[in-house]
């Protein structure tokens, strides 16, 4: 996947960067619906049905509605991820609500959380060799 300069969203910058797709959420986002149906219709278009590893970057403070939840793990959206590294920071919160959501929702995708970028970027990586 080729380099993408930053896109912004209403909740959100999303671009791409040796490989990766690196979703930041903005501090205080509110996720709902609608603001979620957006990224995503914008990364099938992007994608044209290749998954991606994405890492989403949630270390500022931002909360996301049941109903973006439940849209996230539609099969036609996890397929659009080969694995997800959820990057946390030590910011306890954030680490509450990755885990929560990994132990709630089930992905059927790799899925991990990391406090450090670079072991992300490390870890997602190791799926292109494969």
């Amino acid at each position: 996947m080729e380099t993408l300069n930053e896109i912004e969203f209403t909740t959100a910058t999303l671009k791409i960067e040796e490989g990766i797709m690196i979703l930041k959420w903005k501090e205080d986002a509110e996720v709902d619906l609608p603001a979620c149906e957006e990224i995503v219709n914008y990364r099938k278009e992007l994608q044209k049905g290749k998954p991606a590893l994405l890492l989403i970057d949630q270390r500022q403070f931002w909360s996301i509605s049941k109903e973006a939840k439940e849209y996230s793990k539609q099969k036609d959206v996890e397929q659009l991820n080969k694995a997800i590294a959820l990057l946390t920071g030590d910011w306890l919160p954030s680490i509450l609500v990755a885990n929560t959501y990994i132990k709630l929702y089930r992905p059927n995708i790799p899925m991990k959380i990391f406090k450090s970028e670079l072991k992300a970027k490390q870890w997602l990586l190791s799926f292109n060799e494969v």
